[in-house]
Order: structure tokens, then C-alpha cells, then sequence
């Protein structure tokens, strides 16, 4: 950690003052920059097995809230005159729900595996 430390007091009048300020296009993009590679605080690490099983848990309890109408609309307008994917065989589905529930395979090792797309193996396991 770089400079002063502050307290719990001033950090949250400089969070206040900050609220609402729209930054710069410049200033969003050395943002970004100053991100990049190195400058990332995960850069060169991955997260152990134990903690994507804990982040896995939370995205599926996680809440969200209903879709207004004007939401539906716009994504149904967006989505038609898209071809139509295959539908997957009952068999197949069945298959991955199967490995999926046995705890040996993520859902990306599924898709890989099966030659799936990530989504659909989703799409499958929330019984789409």
C-alpha cells in the first residue's frame, strides 16, 4: 500500500465527495491501462479450487430481480431473426446433468468434453 493510511472516517468523505463525478474518457482509458498485465492485482495467479467453489455457490444462490417489461421487449427485439440452434437430444442432456451432478466436472469441462457450448451446458443444467 502506497502513501497515507487514512481513516475509516476520511475514506468515507472521499467516497461521498466522489459519488455522481462521471470520468473523462482519458481518465477511464489510463485506468484501464494502468490495469493491464502486471498492474493487476490477480496478474499471474489463479484462484484455488476452494475459492471458485465458494464464488460458484454465491452466483447460484445469488438473487436477482425480475425483468421490467421494457427489458423483455428490447431483448425479444434484439433476438428475433436469429437462427435457431439445434435442440439437444434428451440423451444428451440427461448426460450432463448426470457428470455435472457426480462433482468431477465444472460446467466448462462439460462443454469441452460433450462439444458444447458453455451456455448451453447452462442452459441445460437450469432445466431450459
Amino acid at each position: 500500500m502506497k502513501g497515507r493510511r487514512l481513516s475509516e472516517k476520511h475514506k468515507k468523505r472521499i467516497s461521498e465527495a466522489n459519488k455522481g463525478s462521471n470520468l473523462s474518457d482519458e481518465a477511464k482509458s489510463k485506468i484501464s491501462e494502468k490495469n493491464l498485465g502486471a498492474g493487476n492485482g490477480m496478474y499471474g495467479r489463479t484462484h484455488s479450487e476452494k475459492s471458485r467453489k465458494k464464488m460458484s455457490k454465491h452466483q447460484r444462490n445469488r438473487k436477482r430481480r425480475p425483468l421490467t417489461q421494457e427489458e423483455k421487449k428490447r431483448i425479444s427485439t434484439k433476438l428475433k431473426g436469429r437462427p435457431r440452434p439445434k435442440p439437444i437430444s434428451e440423451e444428451a442432456r440427461h448426460q450432463v446433468i448426470s457428470m455435472y451432478s457426480s462433482g468431477e466436472y465444472t460446467k466448462q469441462q462439460l462443454a469441452d468434453e460433450l462439444g458444447l457450448k458453455y451456455n448451453t451446458v447452462v442452459g441445460i443444467l437450469r432445466r431450459r
